[in-house]
């Protein structure tokens, strides 16, 4: 477009836009300036800007409407008659009460979001912690019960063992060390758990069999020499050719041995036996 030139008189007043509310204050008078028009068009994010007022140039300074600039990048311009002032007002392109209202909701949800994963997290930490417990307490019940089954057979022979050779009843220094039964039952390839179930049944069972191993020998001694001398004098008195030896249920009916200790009866049943042959054999 060819440039034109006009003299006209204009107030000037050099305004910055910086996001907030600023006065735009211009001296009074006027003075004769030259504008220089090239057509320049105003553009604003993208979008060129229609009006009917152009702007010019003057002094290398380039004037564009205000209000139309203002009202474009969401601008109010207000005319100030008494005090002689442009008042602009820049909108923020979020309101603070809204931008405050959209970080707290945000982070009121992380809060829950937080809250949810770390009771989930608690959650599965604590089945899992459960579920290790179970286990454990499993473990360590299977080898108690196979501790007691083991302690209650070897200790059982130890006492009876001691009371066959005199020695005085002592299960503390009959049993073996930790490392000597871990050795002899392989415990050194289960788990702890059950390693320390095993132990300590063990060693409670031993005692107890040590004793009833102990006590039953000569319980059983006893009962075979009681057995021996009513069998013999059974068998003496028998009839017949070639009598049989009763029956162990009629023997334990007759010589009431259910009241007996377990050592006694089974003394006692052997000693019967062989007194009966031997009665036999006599008569």
């Amino acid at each position: 477009m060819q440039k034109k030139a006009r003299i006209i008189a204009l107030a000037v007043a050099v305004i910055f836009l910086m996001g907030s509310v600023m006065p735009v204050v211009a001296a009074d008078g006027t003075q004769a300036l030259k504008a220089i028009f090239r057509n320049i068009k105003i553009v604003v994010n993208g979008n060129t800007l229609i009006s009917d007022k152009e702007p010019f140039i003057v002094d290398g300074t380039t004037y564009v409407p205000l209000r139309l600039v203002a009202e474009a990048i969401g601008g109010d311009v207000q005319w100030d008659g008494v005090n002689n002032k442009v008042v602009i007002t820049v909108k923020p392109s979020v309101d603070p009460a809204e931008l405050q209202k959209r970080y707290q909701e945000g982070y009121d949800a992380g809060l829950k979001a937080g809250d949810l994963n770390g009771y989930i997290r608690g959650l599965q930490e604590g089945k899992a912690q459960a579920e290790e417990k179970r286990n454990a307490e499993k473990e360590y019940d299977e080898g108690y019960d196979d501790g007691l089954a083991a302690g209650e057979e070897d200790g059982y022979e130890a006492g009876e063992y001691d009371a066959e050779r005199g020695r005085k009843s002592d299960w503390k220094k009959a049993i073996d060390s930790d490392s000597t039964i871990s050795k002899t039952y392989k415990l050194s390839s289960e788990s702890k758990d059950y390693s320390d179930g095993f132990l300590k049944g063990y060693k409670e069972a031993f005692e107890d069999g040590y004793k009833d191993g102990y006590d039953g020998y000569y319980d059983y001694e006893d009962g075979y020499w009681d057995g021996y001398d009513k069998g013999y004098i059974d068998g003496k008195n028998a009839t017949g050719t070639k009598p049989s030896v009763p029956r162990d249920r009629d023997i334990i009916n007759d010589f009431r041995l259910d009241r007996e200790s377990r050592s006694y009866s089974d003394g006692f049943l052997e000693g019967y036996k062989d007194g009966f042959r031997d009665g036999v054999d006599d008569r």
